[in-house]
């Protein structure tokens, strides 16, 4: 109904937008025309609305996602979920299965899915994780303590009940047909594909069921064997009776069978190996047993990790048997190929990268990888140069590697013989830390001899012998050397801190001086860091801050490279020099990069690419590759594509920071370099291996919400299998995340993906595995991501998955057929609406004609009733005031009292007519409010109650309110309450009968009990009502016109010519808006035998009303009632000339209220009346009034908030209290008024007492600022509000000038006044308003207040505080302080 409102509405706006002589303000007129509109074509509407609301009802389910146990049985996290590791296997994509005490982990190298046991039927079977297995079929199986199960492709695992009493699965073993059996310790299960369940084959006698671990195995033949305590037991694989029976040594703990049919058998008495296809017991190696650690140990795992690797898992660690060098290696050994804490380990398992994982007790899984093995892959090299400061390095051809470190120690490495040792050096050293007496440079020259540069000059050509050095030669050199190198002719080179270097022929025994440069005049400082020789019989020099120079070794000519004019750098500082295999130079500077210069030794160009600038060393790779060490990383650069690829500690290579000139390159291609951290030592061969990594989809969210796999929902597989994606329209914004399956190289990998059909070019997403996409369009989208690392040690691998985002049900192709079906109907209904809408418009012009007719009639019906009403409230002023102070006097007769309490209700009830009147108006322009207060509502109803009873005795009615409780707290609005009752009351006096009862009842009932009663509005959820109810014994209302009495001007005539609702006919018209306004429900029913009963529901809750009609602080009340007092009041004078008394200017139009003002306060105030604001405010400066009481309407320029304004805006008589007098009730006005800065606002009619009261406060105000302000020094003492602003501003200011003009003796008010440009007259008469003093006297008291304050310093003497104040005379100012204070200045301060 309601979709076919909305089109037929906006068809009818439309269709009337194209009609002649229709204007957009008339298409509101003719909306009441669409209900007829809409009869006449119902058929056509609802046929066209049924149709759209099938479509958008049928098309619009989602499907679910995910089943709602889900997040029990799986969720993701970044660490394991038990650290007790119990099994370790690898899927086939590449994740590694952790099974633990508690639950089963995917690990993908970031982040581990778990998954638990649950209530799910698809969940595991058990938390706790015996053993996993990946058959010869990819299936992962998971044997747990309560059970086997195998993962579904879907997240989920499928459950087997197995038929025996034990289902602890201990092992998961396959044949070679590729059955499964299951190894529960007390059975042997096998899985039958036809029942697709698991029978027990074989069960364990009760003798042997204490066998607490896995003892089952299967050969090559498919034979079962057994190891039951301390027999071995042959089965067969069909009948599965025993066919062979051995005996054992020992009762074994653990059995293990390899490849080759080999078992292994350990217990605490020793270990042993049975061969299964001889049947007999094998020799156990010899190399195994008499490692000294291993002897005495209880091995309790054993793994093979390669055929030749075997790790035994032992109570003192794990042990490394190599079958193909027959040697045994304790994790604790130098050679152990990883660093090993000391892990409880439970299990091992090698993955397919070749990467070891270690399940441990109480640490989780630990990975020992290879995948960094080709950067220091020797675990005792590392060790022993780990943390050492290696300074320089050599080697010869036969492998030997000397280095040294920062102490000037000597090793040496020989890599056949896998040995490190400390060379034994014969000669001096200073084995502190960079001692300039220390080693400088090593080297190995071509005959094999060890040239060693210590102390600086020293130079000594040793032979190497085991560890040991014995010395060839000694040279001394006059200078300081630096480093040395060697041609291939066996010429020792040496460069040194002059200008030129030494040489030592193969032929001589004495190094010669070769000059290469002169000192260049003043130049004293030539330092030469390094020297190469090339090819051809050339040295290059490379002195400090210089070009190069080329020394020709044949002709002992030398000419100059330029290198210092194309460094861009201030200082060109050569590190070191190569020369590679095809004769190109490599120069390396310092924080300048590296440079080569051509063969022909003419050409530098800057090797671009090289992040660190700070180059140490070079050396070149059998492939022709050039490595260089920097300050930060080891770079490689190819010459194949002159790619520059850079390693750091997180790849392996130990540490970043290198050291000059420590290198070298071993026979067999490895590469050496030297550092801080150590030794970075590597083939580079290896370093160009490849590694495959495959990368896999993960995740998949949509709308932050992970979405699992399920039958025909988004994703019916998990993403590692790919499947296709299928979302909804409103499942467009998505991502999805991927890994690629490394779990040591993570740093490395580099992502990009590609949403095709979206993405134009791939998005280089770094490190991050996450790809989002929001608000795609629907379509066929294939997102791919592809993988590859900078230094290319990984295969670029990619991979892709499908995405479709299925449309809108409202944006398909059917749906277009509707909607032109649908467009089609409304032109056709819209032309037939227009023609209707033509014949209408004449009889709709002419009904809205008379309708504003009526509107207009009744606005000034009821804008003659409000100003008249106004005009009424003026001469009840003068009739309520005095009747208000003859009842307070007691000089009457009882009688006379009588007659005076009657003239008073009358009064009041005639200023309630009048206020109905005008709040009548008020609710016509929706300005009527509601202003509640918490009150004893049953004690409001009493008091007005007792106020109608005179009027009911006079009649002889009796009013009946006993059925009351003693007390109802209640949010209620009295005096919307009090003009309900008298409205309802009021009718019931007037047709009910002499003799007759009218009764008022009040009664608290809760929502159901009002329920009962009014049919309630939806929203009114309240708790709490109240029931009022008047009842009378008249003469009833008529059933049929019983709704009709609240209308507006309605009248009813009864049988006996009386009229209900009689008057104006707007009593209950207006007694029904104010019980609206207070959100309450009215009605009227017939009494048994006669009479009505008005029954009138108002909640009561706190709820119920808004803070905004609730009122928080007390309004002064309008003079409703005025009580009896008994004061007497004296007769007062009608004149009274004494000036001595407050002037009180009196600004108001009506004679007879100025009359009755005047003599309201003559006897207390000087009386000034003017009969309108623009006359008053013009003789304001002669009149000088001291209070100001003004009416608000008045004739003239000016009303009463105009004058008000005008007189708080200026500066000159601002500070005349102003009290408003008005007729004007409403909030708003009153608040306008006090806008206005009125310092009162009083309504008509009002208490006299009240009025004298207000009077009385405004002077007391003054006096306590006028006293405050002149006994001191500043306005701070002054409480907020207490003067006007304006005020404050003019008293600062002259303060300000009073204290600048302190000490000036001729401080008057002329100068004061020519200061704060002001005339003297007005000055005078502000100030002493303000103040009560004449200027003079008050000068003379602002001093003598500063001269107080500065004696309460103590700082100053009596004299010197005369003269700061400006008194002429010490006496003077004597006496004027005593006279003001009463005590001399002598009694406060000392002189």
């Amino acid at each position: 109904m309601f979709i076919k409102e909305l089109f037929v509405t906006f068809f009818c706006i439309f269709c009337l937008s194209f009609t002649k002589d229709v204007t957009f303000a008339e298409l509101e007129k003719h909306l009441g025309q669409i209900p007829k509109l809409m009869m006449q074509m119902k058929v056509v509407v609802n046929l066209l609305t049924l149709i759209l609301c099938l479509l958008l009802t049928g098309c619009s389910t989602k499907t679910e996602s995910r089943p709602d146990s889900s997040d029990e049985m799986t969720r993701i996290d970044y660490s394991i979920s038990n650290l007790k590791v119990q099994s370790i296997a690898e899927d086939r994509f590449g994740h590694i299965w952790i099974g633990t005490l508690r639950g089963l982990n995917k690990y993908n190298g970031y982040q581990y899915q778990q998954f638990f046991h649950s209530d799910n039927p698809n969940s595991l079977s058990y938390n706790g994780v015996n053993t996993l297995y990946m058959d010869s079929r990819k299936r992962l199986w998971v044997g747990t303590q309560r059970g086997i199960n195998v993962y579904q492709d879907n997240d989920t695992f499928k459950q087997f009940l197995l038929k025996g009493t034990n289902w602890n699965i201990q092992k998961i073993l396959e044949n070679g047909k590729g059955d499964i059996y299951l190894d529960a310790m007390s059975h042997l299960y096998k899985y039958n594909n036809q029942t697709d369940d698991f029978d027990v084959v074989l069960t364990l006698p009760e003798e042997k069921s204490d066998l607490l671990t896995p003892h089952y195995f299967l050969d090559r033949k498919d034979r079962i064997w057994s190891v039951e305590g301390n027999e071995i037991l042959c089965f067969h694989p069909d009948t599965y009776k025993i066919v062979s029976r051995h005996s054992l040594p020992f009762s074994a703990t653990f059995c293990f069978l390899n490849t080759n049919g080999e078992l292994w058998l350990s217990s605490e008495q020793g270990i042993c190996i049975f061969n299964i296809r001889t049947e007999d017991f094998s020799p156990l190696p010899a190399h195994l047993t008499d490692h000294p650690l291993f002897k005495g140990t209880t091995v309790s795992f054993i793994h093979f990790h390669t055929e030749s690797e075997i790790y035994l898992v032992t109570s003192k660690g794990l042990f490394l048997y190599n079958v193909n060098e027959q040697k045994m290696v304790h994790q604790s050994e130098s050679s152990f190929p990883y660093q090993v804490s000391d892990y409880h380990v439970t299990t091992l398992f090698t993955d397919s990268q070749k990467n070891l994982w270690i399940g441990t007790f109480n640490q989780g899984a630990i990975i020992l990888s290879d995948s960094k093995d080709y950067f220091n892959h020797n675990n005792m090299v590392d060790k022993f140069f780990h943390k050492k400061f290696i300074s320089g390095l050599t080697a010869d051809k036969a492998g030997r590697m000397v280095a040294f470190d920062l102490f000037s120690h000597l090793y040496l490495y020989q890599s056949e013989k896998q040995t490190i040792e400390t060379i034994n050096v014969p000669f001096p050293l200073d084995n502190t830390y960079l001692s300039s007496n220390g080693i400088q440079s090593v080297l190995f020259d071509q005959k094999g001899y060890l040239w060693i540069l210590c102390n600086e000059k020293d130079i000594y050509c040793c032979i190497l012998q085991n560890n040991n050095l014995r010395i060839q030669h000694r040279f001394h050199l006059p200078y300081v050397c630096s480093t040395m190198k060697s041609d291939s002719n066996g010429n020792v080179f040496v460069s040194c801190w002059e200008e030129f270097i030494y040489k030592l022929s193969a032929d001589k025994d004495s190094f010669e001086e070769i000059k290469y440069l002169d000192r260049q005049g003043s130049r004293t400082f030539i330092y030469s860091q390094d020297i190469l020789p090339v090819k051809g019989g050339k040295i290059i020099v490379s002195p400090f801050d210089m070009d190069l120079y080329l020394y020709d070794d044949v002709s002992g000519e030398i000419n100059t490279i330029p290198f210092k004019s194309q460094v861009k750098e201030e200082l060109a500082i050569v590190k070191c020099m190569f020369q590679d295999s095809e004769g190109k130079v490599w120069i390396g500077t310092r924080s300048n990069g590296a440079y080569t210069l051509s063969p022909e030794l003419k050409t530098l160009t800057k090797v671009q690419g090289i992040s660190c600038e700070d180059i140490c060393s070079f050396e070149e790779d059998q492939q022709g590759n050039i490595w260089i060490s920097t300050l930060y990383g080891l770079f490689k650069y190819d010459k194949t594509d002159t790619r520059i690829t850079g390693y750091y500690a997180s790849d392996g290579i130990g540490g970043n920071q290198f050291s000059q000139h420590s290198s070298c390159k071993l026979p067999d291609g490895t590469l050496v370099f030297g550092g801080a951290h150590g030794l970075t030592f590597f083939n580079p061969i290896d370093v160009g291996r490849k590694q495959q990594v495959p990368v896999l989809f993960e995740q998949l969210k949509v709308y932050n919400e992970w979405i699992h796999p399920v039958h025909k929902g988004i994703i019916d597989k998990s993403l590692n299998f790919n499947p296709d994606i299928r979302l909804n329209y409103n499942e467009n914004s998505f991502s999805i995340s991927y890994a690629a399956l490394t779990f040591t190289n993570s740093q490395k990998v580099h992502y990009q993906y590609k949403m095709e059909g979206h993405d134009k070019y791939w998005i280089d997403a770094s490190n991050n595995r996450e790809a989002i996409y929001s608000n795609l369009t629907a379509g066929n989208y294939t997102f791919k991501v592809r993988i590859f690392s900078n230094d290319k040690s990984i295969v670029e691998t990619e991979n892709s998955i499908h995405i479709a985002i299925s449309p809108a049900p409202w944006l398909s192709w059917w749906a277009y057929l509707i909607y032109s079906v649908f467009i089609l109907g409304i032109i056709l209904l819209g032309i037939y609406i227009i023609q209707r809408i033509r014949k209408e418009h004449l009889k709709a012009q002419w009904a809205e004609m008379e309708r504003e007719q009526e509107v207009r009639t009744n606005q000034m019906h009821l804008s003659f009733f409000t100003n008249i009403s106004h005009e009424f409230r003026t001469p009840l002023t003068m009739i309520a005031g005095p009747i208000a102070t003859l009842c307070r006097k007691n000089s009457f007769s009882q009688e006379e009292t009588r007659l005076l309490k009657l003239v008073q209700r009358s009064v009041n009830r005639m200023l309630k007519l009048i206020n109905q009147i005008m709040d009548l108006g008020k609710l016509e322009g929706d300005a009527l409010r509601l202003y509640v207060t918490k009150t004893d509502l049953t004690q409001e109803v009493r008091n007005y109650l007792e106020t109608v009873k005179i009027n009911a005795d006079e009649k002889k009615i009796t009013l009946a309110y006993d059925n009351m409780p003693a007390n109802l707290s209640a949010w209620i609005d009295t005096d919307k309450l009090e003009k309900i009752l008298a409205n309802l009351l009021s009718n019931a006096l007037k047709f009910t009968p002499s003799g007759g009862q009218i009764t008022v009842s009040v009664e608290k009932i809760n929502h159901e009990q009002a329920s009962a009663l009014f049919t309630l509005n939806e929203n009114d959820r309240f708790n709490q009502y109240v029931l009022l109810e008047v009842a009378d014994t008249g003469c009833g209302i008529p059933e049929e016109k019983m709704e009709s009495i609240f209308l507006k001007y309605y009248q009813i005539n009864s049988d006996k010519q009386a009229v209900y609702n009689c008057g104006t006919g707007i009593g209950l018209y207006f007694v029904r808006r104010l019980v609206w306004l207070h959100h309450g429900y009215i009605k009227v029913k017939n009494a048994v035998p006669h009479g009505a009963v008005f029954t009138v529901l108002l909640p009561v809750d706190d709820e119920a009303y808004p803070e905004n009609e609730r009122q928080s602080t007390a309004q002064v009340p309008v003079f409703e009632s005025i009580a009896m007092t008994d004061e007497t009041e004296k007769p007062e004078n009608e004149t009274d000339t004494d000036t001595e008394k407050p002037v009180l200017l009196i600004v108001e139009d009506d004679n007879e209220l100025s009359a009755y003002l005047k003599l309201l306060f003559s006897r207390s105030y000087h009386i000034v009346h003017r009969y309108d604001a623009d006359s008053a405010f013009s003789e304001l400066e002669n009149i000088k009034p001291d209070l100001i009481l003004s009416d608000v309407v008045m004739p003239g320029k000016l009303d009463g908030v105009a004058f008000c304004k005008k007189i708080k805006s200026g500066n000159h008589f601002c500070h005349i209290p102003v009290i408003l007098l008005t007729a004007k009730t409403r909030m708003e006005e009153q608040i306008e008024g006090l806008k206005a800065q009125a310092n009162a606002y009083v309504t008509k009619p009002f208490d006299p007492e009240y009025l004298k009261a207000l009077l009385v406060s405004q002077l007391n105000n003054r006096d306590m600022a006028r006293n405050i302000l002149g006994n001191s020094t500043d306005t701070t003492q002054l409480e907020e509000g207490s003067i006007n602003p304006q005020d404050k501003k003019f008293m600062d200011e002259l303060y300000a000038l009073m204290e600048k003009e302190l000490s000036n003796p001729e401080l008057n008010i002329i100068k004061i006044t020519e200061v704060m440009k002001i005339s003297r007259t007005k000055f005078y008469y502000k100030l002493k308003a303000l103040t009560g003093e004449n200027p003079s006297i008050f000068f003379r008291n602002y001093k003598l207040n500063r001269a107080a304050e500065l004696m309460a310093t103590g700082k100053y003497t009596i004299s010197e505080i005369a003269d700061m104040t400006g008194f002429s005379t010490l006496s003077f100012f004597s006496a004027s302080f005593k006279k003001k204070f009463g005590v001399p200045p002598l009694s406060l301060i000392h002189i």
